[in-house]
């Protein structure tokens, strides 16, 4: 096998080709159109033929003297009779064959990867597409070869529909070559035309190749190092084409073929791997250009955008050419537009002058679509079948892991089955540098796949032993230090064990089976095997687990049989699904372009399967099921069949609603849940003895009014999207049941209350089996809703199945009722939240003279105002900091203490007030206000008196108004965390402020009573109001928002020790026992 280092083989003339001459190898400008034009008319030709199989051996006749050689070397020419002596067909096309196919997919592609193949092909593309002037007969042959070429690229996919690096490629890749210096000037002029549309080039229908590797690209533009010639470097970012404009033109034109074949990873296929990148067609934007001398070399940087998106189907015929001619306009504005939108988001990187002409590009790009789909629906196209097809693809996230089951290999490409082969005889015989070359060669994000695999045989034997490659590593442990070639190499290798989500729970298959760790156990190999021992992001019971993969292959034996028939073919082990971050586990069957895809959900697996129907273009089947320990929920996709899957013997289908019912339905089942809440809430805080009971049952219908929020807003989303038409699987006889028996009761314990707490303990036991019971169905029906959440999310890839669990975690952590002052103490004057807890607990400092204080604390809360008047900010800050410090008190807000004599007169200006009175400079006065916002001033306070201006009661914001001060205006805007009608509020300030008047009055006088605005500006809308030199021992008041309410609870006030708490809303003050609130 020839390693990745030896830079002057076939791969380096692959990744960089033969030296670039000039820019008129490829096509700029419009000459890439004219190019393409002149060779439509052959590819069409070639593909009316394509599936006439009479036809077809005619047409390879004909071409025979075009494409052979007579200076090829022989191995050459028999891999080249043997190519055109078979046939290459759509996977998803039905045509009656003679007998006789291929050993090894793929061989176009892999004689493309060969050094000699390379060399053919490129001699001969470079001539037919790429000349000025080239035959008929040349035409119709690379229009034949690419037809191949795109053949076997669109099965590639399609086998491999499950990886998202094959069913849409998109990511940064690289390509470097040796260039004369004058070429550089031609990609100079391109990548600055003042018209930015026209900075772009291509090699239509042609192909090269790149890599994911920047040190490749380095390695391969380094060149001879002979004079004249610089390195250019290409970077090119992949994307696909903008969800939104690919569903319109799906919408419109349904019997299009549309798929990613532009960029596809052929590394498994070539001989070297390089990461390699096969660019089909490639189109490239030029975002930016770069010339700097390194050394005695000039290097070019070149940073283009590339779009993977193709229309290039056997069903792509010329039939209506001016409808198809419409079509393609159609689509390549809708590439433009894509292409532009991205090349503006690079652009702001270097010039924003071109991130904003790209960003008009777009627009007008857009604008013409518009026009053209107002257009088309005035054009009568011929309507086709529609099929099903999966287009949540094209979005799937490049992280998901592959079981790969065949261990004969006949599915396999030939390198890749002698790579696969190599490496295990290498680990068998502990030779790590040369399994470290196979490894390097792969892609990062599968390399993991390596480690995961048993060997493959050729097909004569049965299945072996299971061992994989970390079998092996832990068989042999560690090697000597002596050997610091083949150490080093362990040492990379094990080092990926951290790196990559490597499998440690998969098993040998023979009589003993064991896992890695259990190898390295048994052979004494303690540090190797802590390595080696599973790590798991989940934990789901053996039972459950072994149920759901008895199931899974059930399924799989089900719908495979004809594909594997005759084929050694190891099932998924569902274990490793506990070892990955996404629970999602894709598992290709050879022969049947499709697979399995399973994704773990809790208590549920999500199993579906997707296969390519021969003879219905699209026709992907789409098939969904959900195991899980109760019942079935399947998801309802457009092309869908049911089977009963089940961990236990009872199976049960509930009807599906569609997603504007099922909303309807979410709305009115919230309402119910808020009304039983609050009888429940109401309850709970009267009825001390069954307090936590009760508390059990609020918790659980917050938590279903808080799960059928987010369901409701998910569907909401969901009719904005393809998936409108979704069927969910929302089981509305049993929601209603429950959440009707749950008001019933709630009503019943609102009236228990009013009894007698011993009597109301009585009468609860009437209710505690029942109220056992409706916990248990609310607990049971959550966990359905979220299965629920997570389907309709993933399949519609609205959201991921991780972004909803966080949704849904975030919510019930909202809703979870605790006790609003349960945990509180005072020591000394201040009111304390246990250390654990990290919601502080900011003080209302409401007395406002000075009789009472000790003089040290009086002349510091002097100082601290004297400062903030004439603004002597260096005094003001250490000031603030002895309030805290010495007293234990939040200065920031303090107003100045006044003498009795002069109460009436008290500002109530604070230190921001005065630092908005007080600006000189804006950058300074920002730089002040953000320090003291920061440190917790608050926003909404008004001021109570001034002689200075027209209104009396004025915020920072209305003084810097008053003042002109408009740059202050954002600043000073009160940022509401808590929202709350001013109606709502200003009721419940004024019965808090007649609680504590009837409390303390007379006793106390020149009190600032608490501004409860003050609550919404907070995270925590809490607060100590501390009154002193009411009694020897501390009193006060502590409240808090409970959404419209207000809660209370007075220490110290009737008496030395005691505390009283209350609820306040709009309508009265009711006394409580204990009150409850949201987490939140």
């Amino acid at each position: 096998m020839v390693g990745p280092r030896h830079k002057q083989t076939a791969e380096k003339q692959r990744f960089s080709g033969p030296t670039l001459n000039s820019l008129n190898s490829l096509f700029a400008g419009d000459e890439s159109k004219n190019r393409m034009d002149a060779i439509r008319s052959y590819i069409t030709q070639v593909r009316s033929i394509w599936h006439d199989t009479a036809k077809y051996n005619g047409l390879v006749e004909q071409l025979q003297h075009t494409i052979y050689n007579d200076k090829q070397p022989k191995h050459l020419q028999q891999e080249i009779a043997t190519l055109l002596a078979s046939y290459h067909d759509w996977a998803d096309f039905v045509c009656e064959r003679p007998d006789g196919t291929l050993l090894h997919p793929y061989p176009f592609i892999q004689l493309y990867a060969s050094k000699d193949g390379y060399n053919y092909l490129y001699g001969l593309f470079n001539e037919i597409l790429r000349m000025p002037n080239a035959d008929k007969d040349k035409l119709l042959a690379a229009a034949f070869l690419t037809e191949i070429l795109t053949i076997e690229l669109y099965n590639l996919r399609l086998a491999n529909i499950g990886d998202p690096m094959y069913a849409n490629y998109q990511g940064k890749v690289f390509r470097g070559m040796s260039i004369k210096s004058e070429v550089a000037n031609h990609f100079c002029n391109a990548a600055s035309h003042p018209d930015l549309s026209q900075r772009h080039f291509s090699i239509p229908l042609g192909f090269l190749s790149s890599t994911t590797s920047q040190k490749t690209m380095e390695d391969f533009a380094q060149g001879s190092g002979e004079k004249g010639y610089d390195q250019m470097l290409w970077i090119i970012h992949i994307h696909g084409l903008d969800p939104d404009l690919l569903r319109r033109y799906e919408e419109r034109y349904p019997e299009s073929v549309v798929t990613s074949i532009c960029a596809m990873p052929i590394a498994r296929i070539t001989d070297y791997g390089e990461r390699e990148i096969l660019l089909r067609g490639a189109f490239f934007h030029i975002v930016r250009m770069e010339s700097k001398k390194l050394e005695s070399q000039m290097v070019h940087i070149v940073e283009m955008v590339m779009l993977n998106p193709s229309r290039d189907h056997g069903t792509e015929l010329a039939s209506h050419e001016d409808k198809k001619r419409i079509q393609r306009g159609y689509f390549n504005d809708i590439i433009r537009a894509s292409r532009y939108k991205i090349c503006a988001s690079l652009a702001k990187a270097h010039s924003i002058e071109d991130s904003a002409g790209y960003e008009k590009l777009e627009k007008e790009a857009l604008e013409k679509i518009e026009d053209e789909e107002i257009a088309l629906a005035r054009i009568d196209i011929p309507s086709a079948h529609v099929y099903s097809y999966n287009t949540d693809l094209a979005n799937w996230s490049s992280s998901r892991a592959t079981w790969i089951g065949d261990t004969i290999g006949q599915s396999f490409p030939y390198n890749y089955l002698l790579r696969r082969q190599n490496l295990h005889r290498a680990a068998r015989n502990g030779n790590w540098a040369f399994v470290q070359d196979i490894l390097e060669s792969e892609y990062e994000l599968r390399q993991a796949d390596w480690f995961n695999v048993p060997e493959i045989f050729d097909g004569t034997e049965s299945l072996n032993n299971g061992r994989t490659l970390l079998h092996e590593i832990a068989a042999h442990g560690t090697p000597s230090p002596s050997d610091p070639e083949n150490h080093g190499a362990w040492k990379y290798i094990t080092d990926l064990l951290n790196q990559r989500e490597i499998w440690r729970t998969i098993k040998t298959t023979g009589v003993v089976q064991e896992t890695a760790e259990d190898i390295a156990r048994k052979l004494g190999h303690d540090g190797l095997a802590s390595l080696l021992k599973p790590k798991a992001y989940r934990q789901i019971p053996i039972e459950r687990m072994a149920s759901f993969q008895e199931q899974l292959h059930g399924l799989i034996n089900k719908h495979t049989k004809e594909h594997l028939n005759g084929l050694a073919f190891r099932m998924p082990e569902l274990s490793v699904l506990t070892e990955i971050q996404n629970p999602e586990l894709w598992i290709p069957i050879p022969r049947m372009f499709g697979g399995f895809l399973a994704k773990l959900h809790e208590q549920v697996l999500q199993v579906t399967l997707y296969q390519t129907i021969p003879g219905k273009v699209k026709s992907q089947l789409v098939i969904s099921d959900c195991v899980t320990n109760r019942e079935i929920s399947s998801l309802g996709l457009r092309f869908f069949q049911e089977s009963a899957l089940a961990a236990c013997n009872c199976v049960s289908l509930h009807p599906k609603m569609d997603p504007m019912s099922a909303t309807s339905l979410a709305i009115e089942l919230v309402a119910l849940c808020v009304n039983a809440a609050a009888l429940i809430k109401n309850a709970i805080e009267t009825m001390k003895k069954v307090r936590e009971e009760l508390l059990e049952l609020f918790n659980r219908t917050e938590r279903m009014r808080s799960i059928l929020d987010l369901l409701r807003n998910l569907l909401r989303e969901l009719l904005n999207t393809p998936h409108r038409d979704m069927m969910i699987g929302l089981n509305e006889a049993a929601c209603r049941q429950t959440i009707t028996e749950l008001r019933e009761l709630a009503s019943k314990i609102a009236k228990t209350k009013l009894s007698s707490g011993f009597l109301a303990a009585a009468q609860w036991l009437h209710y505690q089996s029942k109220a056992k019971d409706l916990v248990k169905k609310l607990r049971d029906q959550e966990a359905d809703i979220v299965n629920i959440l997570v389907m309709v999310a993933v399949a519609s890839s609205i959201k991921t199945e991780s972004e909803v669990r966080e949704l849904k975690d975030q919510a019930v952590r909202r809703v979870t009722a605790v006790s609003a002052f349960g945990n509180l103490s005072i020591i000394g004057d201040s009111l304390q939240a246990p250390e654990n807890d990290s919601d502080s607990i900011r003080t209302w400092l409401g007395h406002t003279v000075k009789d009472g204080y000790p003089e040290h604390y009086v002349a510091s809360r002097a100082a601290l105002s004297d400062a903030a008047y004439w603004g002597k900010w260096e005094e003001f800050w250490p000031m603030l900091q002895v309030g805290n410090k010495t007293y234990g008190e939040d200065w920031i807000n303090a107003t100045r203490l006044k003498p009795r004599e002069e109460a009436d007169k008290t500002s109530q200006w604070t230190p921001l007030h005065q630092a908005v009175y007080n600006h000189v400079d804006v950058n300074i006065t920002l730089k002040l206000l953000e320090d003291l916002i920061r440190a917790g001033a608050f926003r909404t306070l008004r001021t109570k008196w001034n002689s200075e201006f027209l209104y009396v009661d004025m915020t920072a914001l209305d003084l810097a108004q008053e003042l002109g001060y408009k740059a202050l205006y954002s600043i000073l805007s009160p940022v509401i965390r808590n929202t709350v009608p001013k109606k709502t509020l200003d009721a419940l300030q004024e019965k808090f402020h007649h609680l504590i008047v009837s409390d303390i009055s007379p006793r106390q006088e020149h009190l600032y009573l608490p501004v409860l605005e003050v609550l919404t500006e907070m995270e925590v809308p809490q607060m100590w109001f501390p009154v002193k030199f009411l009694t020897n021992s501390p009193a006060g008041y502590v409240y808090r928002l409970d959404g419209r309410e207000l809660v209370v609870r007075s220490y110290g006030i009737q008496a030395a020790g005691a505390h009283q708490t209350y609820r306040i809303t709009e309508r009265d003050i009711r006394t409580i026992d204990e009150a409850i609130i949201s987490r939140s």
